[in-house]
């Protein structure tokens, strides 16, 4: 008893235990379950890091690593909600990271990324003060981009430069901006760059600061204020970008040179030439500028080496120095070639007014080409100035190239009586530079010639668009409209024409009808021809019909061949036919040795035959009432005898018709139209031959019909007229009831179909189509 006792008590002293183990158990699952929730918030570190980003941002020693890690974290992080403040915010710290970024390449990305960031925001949802900033860095990224206009950009930088450290980017920027401008301002930019430095921030990079001294030295140099060159390429010390620090020994040389103080500048080139790390561009660059000073140091010998060493580079030192080589023998007529290769590669990059060239500036290019042009200028070497002249025109001074130009084709015209050939381009390029000498021209009289020659050289040339605002300039210069004469109106018809301006030609041509003086006659058909081609056909007709009853006409032969085929042209767009006949064959009567008179004699056929077409209709309709039962026997008599007139008349307009079409073939084949298909006179000849074959099968003459059509295959082998022509040669047989001849032409249009290539369909008619000969293949299988 007493043992079973003690063993009851033994168990009930364990059962402590359980509540232990189950409140183990349960903080272990709440330790498990928990675990997620220890560390913070996807929110809680982007507010962390938010915080952080702007104490970088207000602090002036920042770590460029620490803020560029805090950005990368922000912009990637899931719990960002982007506003406008917060593209504000983080545009501000990449535009940050560009100012202290060690090399251009990282420096152009992370303007990039500013980009990305500031252009995101919306004015409406800044505050104003963050509304200034903003404003004030999208001003920073245009300054920052080249492909900007500094004009467009300079005056929205310095409109919202603020006070305070951040200004002194602003002003480097400025600079760089006042240096791209044309003509450069060298004065403000080295203003600006001076300001940059005073005003710096520690985080600065080095390279920034030193490239700002360089400015100012090259700046100095270039304005012969050597001392202050010196001083400020003198701060630029072995720390500075190894690029930097070589370009600033060598501009120091350069300043030494303009003293001409040949060791110093030596001292200071070999200086340069002993730094390690530079470029293969930089240390070619460095001799070029050794081997001139060596030439000018009477070392001729060791500047030809480097000189020649050189050469063999196609980098902006191998081009120098290769055209150095070149100028040291001589400019004249003899080295021309050399010369003008020379040139040409130098020339050739297509940024060359706005890369820089330290071996070889526009202004020394520019030396040359003047130098050069003169020499053959008096040598009566036109062909070469005028070569001299084009290179010229990729980095010239406005104007001069164009100047160049004229005066080069004026004086090769006159040495030279024949020179018709040649006479479009030398009165384009003369059109382009009298354009340019009036534009520019501040004396109203000089103006006014310069301004009536240029639209005369324009003309010739076909620049209708450039004619056309010298005329405006013109029209202005003369005192208004009500003072234009007729003949000028007409030359600007002419130019809107050649624009493809057709409202435009109208309304100069009826302003000139308004004061025509003797030039009525030909701005009242110019007038005609154009409302033909905007379909005003009644009103061209009146035109012409007034031109008829003016007295002088007959005085003025083109004027009148003209109005006569015009008004023909005007009947037959109306569909007029028997007038268009009338009209034409008076034309033809008067002027029959002209394009236009084949033309005439093709429309005169193209009339008779739709008005063969008109009298097939009606023959129809004959037709059809003969076959009807009602009618009495006088009726049928009548009818008959009608049908009978209607059938010869048909006969003889298509008998008519063939006349026309056969005197077109006539007058081509003795021509080199039917060699040549595809300009105007060959696809007149080409239609006249099926039109005039047409005939001779309307008219019943299939043999004759058939040996026309069979001709055609053999002259157009491989083109869709072959198919046309064998088609034809099918109905031909139809006709005929010849099955067996049908058959054979069928599969040899099958044949031609199979073998003929896509691209030999036009589509210009139904039957030119690809589609259409499938269909037609089809018919004629089933029939």
């Amino acid at each position: 008893m007493a043992r079973e006792s003690a063993r009851i008590r033994s168990r009930s002293e364990q059962l402590w235990q359980v509540p232990v183990f189950l409140l183990g158990t349960t903080a272990l699952l709440a330790v498990w379950y928990a675990r997620p929730h220890w560390q913070p918030s996807a929110g809680e570190r982007l507010q962390r890091d938010l915080q952080s980003l702007r104490s970088l941002l207000d602090s002036q020693q920042s770590v460029p690593e620490q803020l560029e890690s805090v950005l990368n974290r922000v912009t990637e992080s899931p719990a960002v909600n982007w506003t406008s403040s917060l593209h504000h915010l983080v545009g501000s710290g990449f535009q940050r990271l560009s100012e202290s970024a060690e090399t251009p390449t990282s420096a152009k990305l992370f303007w990039k990324k500013a980009a990305e960031q500031l252009n995101a925001v919306k004015a409406t949802e800044l505050v104003p003060e963050e509304n200034k900033r903003w404003n004030y860095r999208l001003a920073r990224l245009a300054a920052a981009d080249p492909s900007q206009d500094p004009v467009k950009v300079i005056p929205a930088l310095l409109a919202t430069m603020p006070q305070d450290e951040e200004r002194a980017e602003g002003q480097r920027l400025l600079g760089d901006c006042l240096l791209r401008m044309t003509p450069p301002n060298y004065v403000k930019a080295r203003e600006a760059y001076r300001e940059y430095l005073k005003a710096a921030p520690p985080r600065s990079r080095v390279g920034a600061i030193s490239q700002a001294r360089l400015e100012i030295g090259r700046i100095s140099l270039s304005l012969h204020e050597l001392d202050d060159a010196r001083k400020k390429l003198e701060q630029i010390g072995p720390d500075a970008p190894v690029e930097i620090y070589v370009a600033a020994r060598t501009t120091l040389a350069k300043t030494y040179l303009s003293d001409g103080d040949w060791s110093q500048a030596l001292r200071y080139l070999e200086q340069a030439r002993q730094v390690k790390g530079a470029s293969a561009a930089t240390l070619e660059q460095l001799q070029y500028e050794l081997a001139n000073v060596y030439l000018r140091a009477n070392r001729s010998d060791e500047g030809m080496k480097i000189l020649t060493e050189l050469k063999q580079s196609n980098s902006n030192a191998g081009q120098a120095a290769s055209l150095k080589l070149v100028l040291l023998k001589g400019i004249d007529s003899a080295n021309s070639e050399s010369l003008i290769a020379e040139l040409e590669k130098v020339t050739s990059q297509p940024d060359l007014k706005t890369s820089k060239n330290e071996c070889l500036s526009l202004n020394e290019l520019r030396d040359i080409c003047d130098q050069a042009y003169a020499a053959f200028q008096k040598e009566r070497r036109f062909d070469l100035a005028e070569r001299i002249a084009q290179l010229y025109s990729r980095f010239a001074e406005p104007g001069r190239d164009k100047l160049m130009l004229f005066e080069t084709y004026k004086a090769w015209a006159e040495s030279q009586p024949r020179l018709e050939d040649r006479k479009t381009y030398y009165t384009k390029a003369a059109s382009a530079a009298n354009e340019l000498i009036a534009l520019n021209s501040s004396n109203p009289v000089q103006r006014k010639e310069w301004l009536k020659q240029a639209i005369d050289l324009q003309v010739q040339s076909g620049d209708s668009i450039s004619a056309l605002k010298s005329f405006d300039d013109l029209i202005v210069s003369i005192g208004g409209p009500e003072n234009v004469d007729g003949e000028l109106w007409l030359k600007k018809s002419q130019l809107h024409m050649a624009a493809n301006d057709l409202k435009g030609a109208i309304i100069a041509l009826e302003s000139g009808l308004k004061n025509p003086g003797n030039q009525e006659i030909a701005l009242r058909v110019e007038l005609a021809d154009v409302l033909l081609k905007e379909s005003r056909t009644q009103e061209a007709i009146d035109q012409l019909e007034k031109n008829l009853k003016n007295p002088e006409l007959p005085n003025q032969a083109k004027l009148q061949e003209r109005t006569l085929y015009s008004l023909g042209d005007a009947h037959y767009q109306l569909q007029n036919w028997t007038k268009a006949i009338e009209q034409f064959s008076q034309a033809v009567s008067y002027y029959s040795e002209t394009n236009r008179a084949i033309s005439a004699r093709y429309y005169i056929g193209r009339s008779y035959w739709y008005m063969a077409g008109q009298d097939g209709k009606e023959i129809q309709k004959s037709q059809e009432q003969l076959r009807s039962s009602t009618l009495t026997d006088n009726q049928k008599a009548d009818l008959d005898k009608k049908l009978a007139n209607q059938k010869r008349t048909y006969r003889d307009q298509i008998l008519n018709a063939r006349k026309a079409f056969q005197e077109v073939e006539a007058k081509l084949e003795v021509t080199e139209a039917i060699n040549e298909p595809a300009s105007a006179m060959g696809r007149l000849w080409r239609n006249s031959a099926f039109a005039g074959a047409d005939c001779c099968l309307l008219l019943g003459d299939y043999d004759t019909a058939y040996g026309r059509y069979e001709k055609l295959t053999e002259r157009f082998v491989g083109k869709v007229e072959q198919l046309v022509a064998l088609g034809q040669m099918y109905q031909c047989c139809q006709y005929q009831e010849k099955p067996e001849k049908a058959k054979k032409i069928l599969t040899q249009l099958r044949t031609v179909y199979i073998t003929l290539k896509d691209d030999v369909y036009d589509n210009t008619a139904s039957n030119r189509s690809k589609k259409y000969w499938a269909e037609w293949l089809e018919r004629a299988q089933k029939n």
